[in-house]
């Protein structure tokens, strides 16, 4: 999901060398303009939902986001990380994002693995949050 037609083109390609077997679901708009048809994926395929520096952001519902891909049933994974920062949203949101999707786990399926890490960029002087959730639905 991006709304720049270059930068989803661009995503694609990379998301395509990592995975050349896999389809990918290509959706230009913004977040908040994203529908639940938009979302809708074969139950039987892996979903993986990958973050980057995006969750940490204000400006959309990611609740909303969140709950509606969750709304499809078969496996996911979610990989999200950005800067651990306290303004202008930041690591409150990843976290809340991080809640979110394992309580939804927790209630409608199987929680096969998670974790919520804080690290060291390679530079060691920015610190940043990740987590990782794999989930059946």
């Amino acid at each position: 999901i991006e709304p720049s037609s270059v930068a989803l083109q661009r995503a694609a390609a990379i998301a395509k060398c990592c995975f050349p077997k896999a389809g990918i679901n290509q959706v230009q708009k913004y977040f908040d303009d994203v529908s639940k048809k938009d979302l809708l994926l074969a139950e039987d395929s892996l979903k993986i939902h990958l973050f980057s520096n995006i969750l940490d952001m204000e400006g959309f519902d990611q609740s909303r986001l969140l709950n509606d891909i969750l709304a499809t049933s078969g496996e996911h994974l979610f990989i999200a990380v950005s800067n651990d920062r306290n303004c202008f949203g930041g690591t409150e949101r990843v976290q809340e994002a991080y809640d979110l999707i394992l309580e939804k786990g927790e209630k409608r399926g199987n929680v096969k693995d998670n974790g919520l890490e804080y690290f060291l960029c390679n530079n060691a002087s920015m610190q940043a949050v990740s987590f990782r959730i794999r989930l059946e639905l």
